[in-house]
């Protein structure tokens, strides 16, 4: 699963917040970033991430989901969080 993450703020500094919740990122066209997570296989888990970020939402960002060839539709598996271990 691929993300692309285009900063619509240029002083978001978002390359280093998804670094540091395990993303792999590469630089885009256009100044966007391709985002990629080795937990991550399919959309509503990349959604659950980054909604946890605060990106999801935001309106500094615009965020288009790239699914492999064959993986189905949008959500072809759900996502279920783990519960909270405290």
């Amino acid at each position: 699963m691929k993300v692309q993450i285009s900063p619509l703020d240029p002083f978001v500094a978002l390359k280093e917040r998804l670094e540091r919740d395990g993303w792999r990122v590469d630089q885009g066209q256009d100044g966007s970033l391709l985002a990629s997570h080795s937990a991550v296989k399919n959309e509503p888990h990349a959604r659950w991430r980054l909604h946890l970020m605060g990106l999801l939402t935001s309106r500094n960002v615009r965020i288009e989901f790239h699914a492999p060839p064959g993986a189905g539709g949008r959500y072809a598996e759900s996502y279920v969080p783990e519960p909270a271990v405290h």
